[in-house]
């Protein structure tokens, strides 16, 4: 009883001293003439700090903050949400091939105002315009009664937009853009009562109303 963890902390730093330099995630992309990705420990303890800096001091998030991510399967994914769970924030996964509106849907549920896409990503050798669902989300979102204050967009290649859906000046911000000013950032792992939530996981919606179902640090113990 009333221990405290942070699921980023297992899931990363403890890992640093014996294995810094042994891979993490290994990103095989679409298309298959690219190179897979290869990412260590230590990389990724660099870049999730620095995305949890963004969302905290960028986005405004904080413990106990709801986020919705809606992106495809690229290892910006779970940098993202390793990111949210060192700050605490409980994000909620929205597996990539939904539509918009059902992405808007549970984000108006569990209250998000942060919205995190990918601008497109490649299904079966063709790019998938995926910010134009994000606009759709947000309008579901906002006729939900729950309006997005920033959407949060990952480009699939760095500096170049795989879109052609327009970023809403404001409101829309490119990652990789925002991060600049937070490289090399560090931010501890804020401790966490075990029941506290992790994450939100909402089922399919096939038979009525998406349920979103609550998991805990304890899982990541």
């Amino acid at each position: 009883m009333g221990g405290a963890l942070n699921a980023s902390y297992n899931c990363v730093d403890r890992h640093l001293a014996k294995h810094r330099n042994k891979a993490a995630l290994i990103f095989v992309p679409e298309l298959e003439e690219e190179d897979p990705a290869v990412v260590t420990y230590q990389e990724l303890f660099v870049r999730v700090n620095e995305v949890a800096a963004m969302l905290r001091d960028f986005a405004g998030l904080k413990a106990g903050d709801r986020v919705t991510i809606h992106m495809p399967m690229i290892a910006e994914l779970p940098i993202t949400m390793l990111a949210c769970a060192r700050l605490g924030v409980i994000h909620s996964v929205v597996f990539g091939g939904f539509s918009g509106e059902a992405c808007g849907l549970r984000a108006a549920d569990s209250g998000s105002r942060v919205l995190i896409y990918a601008d497109g990503y490649y299904r079966s050798g063709k790019m998938i315009d995926h910010k134009a669902s994000a606009e759709i989300a947000i309008a579901t979102a906002e006729k939900n009664g729950q309006k997005i204050e920033k959407a949060l967009v990952w480009r699939r290649y760095p500096g170049k937009y795989c879109s052609a859906t327009p970023m809403i000046k404001g409101r829309d911000f490119f990652v990789d853009g925002v991060l600049k000013d937070f490289a090399r950032a560090r931010i501890d792992p804020v401790p966490m009562d075990s029941e506290a939530p992790l994450f939100l996981m909402y089922t399919s919606g096939t038979t009525g109303e998406p349920k979103g179902c609550m998991a805990t640090h304890l899982l990541f113990g």
